[in-house]
């Protein structure tokens, strides 16, 4: 009887042991197939099938082949998400997501979650990328593992054709890259950090640090984007060249056409957003960037509509940095302080 329990203890445990050997088998089989790109080409489309086309020749014929172009429908009512998909047939790199309408923020969300490149750009549907912007922006991090990378864009009229094929002015040895401290105000240096067409970034580095897009914030979201990831980042390269092409005057786009009163409320969002992690910012007179942000907004944005809208957006102001304004040492200047009275002033 022993012998015979003893038979099926060994044959339990091989039993066991085929079973690990299996599932470890198929694990190995499906992170092969889990292929790790270069470069993540994360692309939010809202009704530009005009220029889709366009903006995904210039991706698709990258210098560089090994990327993935992760293209967020976000809710377009014409036909950009047949483009897409006729895309996808033509060429696997391209990976579509199909969501309902949030806005941009969502949108890129939704493509940064989705990418699996070791790299990440944010390209709008209706711009243009250089032939070589994946491939030398690649080489530029790798050479430094850089965080972020920084380059220059452009602008071009919407029915322009831009010369994308030209041959970047200045070589990758030319590249410049600094180590940043977190003590260190990242802002003071010439990076243009506002807007995030020209920036390319380590999909690590984002995830890590759980960068997301504010997805409250509809208009203003990049300047919001960029702030926060260079506050955190560790190395940064700098490149001269002109990468990327904005096409300008686009009313279908992501960006569209917004009134002022939605510009204000977005801007506050911004403002309530640093607020509530003015902690993350560690560099000598953070409190002091954040407040001059917010009075710049307050001021310029209120010289814009009726008395009416006016006084509800001074007690927006107020209601979103109040008690920011009590921060024992905040330093508020005496022109800051003659500013806040005269949005004061617009309360009925």
């Amino acid at each position: 009887m022993r012998a015979v329990k003893n038979k099926k203890i060994i044959f339990l445990i091989l039993i066991l042991f085929f079973v690990i050997g299996c599932l470890f088998l198929g694990y190995r089989i499906i992170k092969s197939f889990r292929r790790t790109p270069k470069v993540s080409a994360v692309v939010p489309v809202y009704n530009s099938a005009e220029y889709l086309p366009q903006c995904l020749e210039s991706i698709i014929n990258q210098s560089l082949n090994d990327i993935e172009i992760i293209c967020v429908n976000d809710g377009s009512t014409d036909n950009s998400l047949d483009i897409l998909k006729e895309y996808k047939n033509k060429d696997p790199r391209v990976v579509i997501v199909d969501k309902p309408n949030g806005g941009v923020s969502s949108a890129r969300n939704a493509g940064l979650k989705a990418a699996k490149g070791k790299y990440v750009e944010f390209i709008d549907s209706d711009d243009l990328i250089n032939v070589e912007t994946f491939k030398n922006l690649f080489e530029e991090a790798e050479a430094c593992d850089a965080d972020i990378v920084t380059f220059e864009k452009t602008w071009f009229n919407k029915n322009a054709e831009p010369n994308i094929n030209q041959k970047p002015e200045y070589d990758i040895k030319d590249t410049e890259h600094y180590v940043h401290d977190e003590s260190e105000n990242p802002f003071e240096r010439d990076l243009n950090c506002n807007v995030i067409h020209d920036k390319f970034y380590k999909r690590e580095f984002l995830i890590n640090n759980n960068l997301f897009f504010d997805e409250r914030v509809k208009l203003g979201e990049d300047s919001l984007f960029c702030w926060m990831s260079f506050i955190r980042t560790n190395t940064i390269a700098v490149d001269k060249n002109t990468y990327y092409y904005h096409r300008s005057a686009i009313e279908t786009s992501l960006m569209g056409s917004a009134t002022n009163q939605k510009w204000f409320t977005n801007y506050m969002l911004i403002i309530s957003h640093l607020i509530e992690h003015k902690d993350d910012f560690k560099f000598e007179g953070s409190n002091e960037w954040i407040l001059s942000w917010a009075v710049g907004y307050g001021t310029e944005l209120l010289n814009f509509g009726t008395p009416e809208e006016k006084s509800e957006n001074a007690k927006l102001f107020f209601d979103t940095v109040g008690e920011f304004l009590k921060i024992e040492d905040l330093k508020i200047s005496k022109n800051q302080m003659r500013e806040i009275d005269k949005i004061r002033s617009k309360i009925i």
